[in-house]
């Protein structure tokens, strides 16, 4: 599934049933750093797996040229949090 944030197309996928758990991939990979994992998980909780901005089936969004566009720790926690 995509949804859109702050001019940005971002994919997250769920998986499972349970308690929420989201995870986030480090950089330069996207979810797919989470699957041998998440299939362990998924019979005890729902998982969430994210591609961060500009990472994987996620798009930049905004132009990025400018400070006040710039992708921060903040934005993708607001990306996470939508």
């Amino acid at each position: 599934m995509q949804i859109e944030h702050d001019g940005a197309r971002l994919f997250v996928a769920t998986m499972g049933t349970g308690p929420d758990v989201v995870l986030l991939h480090p950089t330069p990979v996207h979810h797919d750093f989470w699957l041998p994992v998440a299939e362990l998980l998924q019979d005890r909780y729902r998982l969430t797996l994210i591609d961060l901005r500009g990472h994987g089936g996620s798009t930049l969004g905004l132009d990025t040229s400018t400070a006040a566009a710039a992708i921060t720790m903040e934005k993708l926690a607001e990306d996470t949090h939508a």
